[in-house]
């Protein structure tokens, strides 16, 4: 139990700070680590029509640009429509 209150207390503590976390550990900003091939991506847009490198566009609207169909649109509902 002391081991599961010290993760939490370290997670609130890295997100009170703006410390990147271990997804985005040397992404630049507003980028983030693909966790299948390790490259860093920019982070899924909004936009009237797909963003240049745009892979797939989400259920909630968003675009995606994962390259792996696994990974695209995680946290944003599952891929609507994937493009061409």
């Amino acid at each position: 139990m002391l081991f599961r209150a010290t993760l939490i207390a370290a997670a609130i503590a890295t997100a009170a700070t703006g410390l990147a976390s271990p997804a985005n550990a040397g992404c630049p900003t507003g980028q983030r680590l693909d966790w299948i091939d390790h490259t860093c991506v920019p982070h899924a847009a909004a936009g009237p029509t797909p963003p240049p490198g745009a892979r797939a566009l989400c259920v909630d609207g968003d675009y995606s640009f994962d390259a792996h169909h696994f990974s695209a649109c995680t946290g944003h509902g599952g891929v609507r429509e994937w493009l061409p």
